[in-house]
């Protein structure tokens, strides 16, 4: 009796050592899963709020009839069938397409022309910073501080130095013949605060790329007796290919959201990108047109996946 006392009771302690375990591995399944969320949880949150929920709901709006304040009306593809009517557009007979078309052209003005600074621009830079011996942390730095200034800092602090009246570039340089450069020189003006602005982070992607070639390649094309442009264009550019088309395409779409630098610093009339009509249709008026802006906004959201496809089949290429 006492053996099978001892056995049994052997058999309930092996019993409750595995409950334990199995409750310990339980826990430490559960701590897995729950000490990541804890960390990334307000993180989560925020992206649930003000991007997943904004985001199907704009695209639920652009197919309805909304002011913000009655009820909401479907409306099917009549939005979309507005602003993309083309015959409209060129006979000037329907508003809607006439601003769309207008936003996306100047929209697209800036893109061909900040694009291309933004990237060529910030590359000249790091080639020649990358050159120096002494104070490229200075001179990196120096660059980058205006990329810390946000769009609205920058646009209206260009726009009281460029001021007619009482700008600084007027009274110093043109207090003879003042330049109204909000009016005449609008476009050229937007592209220079942005590119001042923009340089810096371009630049730190450069540096980095620069830093990534082997210095041996270089060398290996001293050997064979290249000079300065043969290694630029058979070594430099293919080694920051990545970085390259990466910069173009993330300007490219960043050109093509443009809101901030035209509205704040001012444009031509009629000469508005399409985020500014977009604004005015859904804000700034008396009477929102929410629907009507949505349409607009996923219409651009579908120009800007384009690229977004174009850079993910290039990347594929270069891999």
């Amino acid at each position: 009796m006492e053996k099978q006392n001892n056995f049994g009771s052997g058999e309930t302690a092996v019993a409750e050592v595995d409950k334990k375990n199995n409750k310990k591995k339980s826990t430490g399944k559960w701590k897995k899963i729950v000490d990541p969320l804890i960390f990334i949880g307000p993180h989560l949150l925020f992206f649930l709020v003000f991007f997943i929920i904004p985001f199907f709901f704009g695209i639920f709006i652009s197919f309805t009839k909304w002011d913000l304040m009655s009820d909401i009306e479907f409306v099917g593809f009549q939005n979309f069938a507005q602003i993309w009517d083309i015959k409209g557009w060129i006979n000037s007979t329907n508003v809607f397409a006439d601003k769309f078309f207008s936003g996306l052209k100047y929209t697209l003005y800036y893109t061909v022309v900040m694009v291309p600074l933004i990237v060529i621009v910030p590359l000249i830079f790091a080639l020649a910073i990358h050159k120096l011996s002494h104070g490229k942390k200075f001179v990196q730095a120096v660059l980058y501080i205006p990329s810390l200034l946000s769009v609205a800092t920058v646009a209206l602090t260009w726009r009281w130095l460029l001021d007619l009246d009482n700008g600084v570039i007027n009274n110093f340089f043109f207090k003879d013949n003042p330049i109204n450069f909000v009016k005449d020189y609008a476009w050229q003006s937007i592209f220079a605060l942005t590119l001042w602005s923009g340089v810096g982070g371009n630049l730190i992607i450069f540096m980095a790329g620069l830093s990534g070639i082997p210095q041996s390649y270089y060398e290996a094309a001293d050997i064979d007796g290249a000079n300065g442009w043969v290694k630029f264009w058979k070594i430099t550019l293919p080694e920051m290919s990545f970085q390259l088309l990466f910069t173009t395409v993330m300007g490219t779409i960043g050109a093509f959201n443009v809101f901030g630098q035209p509205y704040m610093f001012g444009t031509p009339t009629g000469q508005k990108v399409l985020m500014q009509y977009i604004q005015e249709y859904a804000f700034g008026s008396s009477v929102s047109m929410a629907g009507m802006a949505s349409a607009m906004s996923v219409s651009l959201g579908l120009i800007i996946s384009v690229f977004s496809v174009i850079q993910f089949r290039l990347m594929r290429v270069k891999d």
